[in-house]
């Protein structure tokens, strides 16, 4: 399948605006980040742009939807929208915040403007933003899809994390996540890991998984916990889902993960 571009323009000129996103009263030209690459660290990268510019971020399901926002210079309004392209939260955040910003339901996009636009939209909760056909038509690619054998059609969407940075930013900060969302934590070798849970809010499980994926180590952490986490044996990726997700789907120490080509082939740091 031929994905999209890394972002799709909505571009207008002076006058009418056909291909600008309405939101209430107010207008606005924006990029559209579509692709997992570009949406991983949008908000650090175009947020912090010397020049602003709203922006777009599509997501391919609904799903709770966490942004770092820590090397962000700048306040910035995000309107987080639903399947039908209705508002289903607002929120402000302001400068370099450490916590990010989080959804309060599942939404399919997040439109990210200047502090203050949304104000001056007048638009609330509930109402539908008016988006062209050259957006609506984006097919957005999705996370990447985990598989388990043995396991029927459960399915991980899971973000990938492959730096020493990002992997120990984690899931920090974030007050929820959809049920079969997950991180992936991938090195670059099989070596010795624990994990802890600092800074880290919603009550997690942990799966350690050997190069070829099988399950080395379940194990229940507790949110907030500094204590650490250690798996059993040498381990090259790990897996985090909202507590209790392997118990209930009756998965266990011994089962396989089946990675998709795009998570073997990313490198990963030590």
């Amino acid at each position: 399948m031929r994905w999209l571009p890394l972002f799709v323009l909505a571009c207008s000129g002076p006058g009418v605006r056909p291909d600008a996103v309405k939101v209430g009263s107010q207008s606005y030209d924006v990029e559209v980040v579509s692709t997992r690459a570009a949406r991983f660290d949008a908000v650090d990268r175009l947020g912090d742009a010397p020049s602003f510019a709203p922006f777009l971020i599509v997501e391919a399901l609904p799903r709770t939807l966490h942004y770092h926002t820590k090397r962000v210079s700048r306040g910035l309004d995000v309107v987080f929208l639903g399947a039908d392209w209705t508002i289903v939260d607002a929120q402000s955040i302001a400068r370099e915040t450490e916590e990010g910003i989080t959804s309060k339901k599942e939404a399919t996009a997040a439109l990210f403007l200047a502090l203050g636009e949304w104000a001056k939209t007048g638009a609330k909760v509930g109402v539908a933003v008016d988006l062209p056909h050259s957006i609506k038509k984006v097919k957005p690619e999705e996370r990447h899809e985990l598989k388990i054998e043995g396991a029927g059609k459960v399915a991980i969407y899971a973000e990938l994390v492959t730096t020493s940075r990002d992997r120990g930013r984690g899931l920090m900060f974030r007050d929820r996540m959809s049920e079969n969302d997950g991180m992936l934590f991938k090195y670059d070798g099989e070596s010795s890991h624990s994990f802890w849970m600092k800074n880290t809010r919603i009550p997690l499980s942990i799966a350690y998984l050997k190069a070829d994926g099988t399950i080395d180590t379940i194990l229940e952490m507790k949110p907030l916990d500094e204590g650490g986490y250690p798996a059993k044996g040498e381990a090259k990726y790990a897996l985090e889902m909202t507590q209790g997700w392997f118990a209930k789907r009756k998965i266990a120490e011994g089962m396989k993960v089946v990675f998709p080509k795009d998570v073997l082939d990313v490198e990963a740091d030590p």
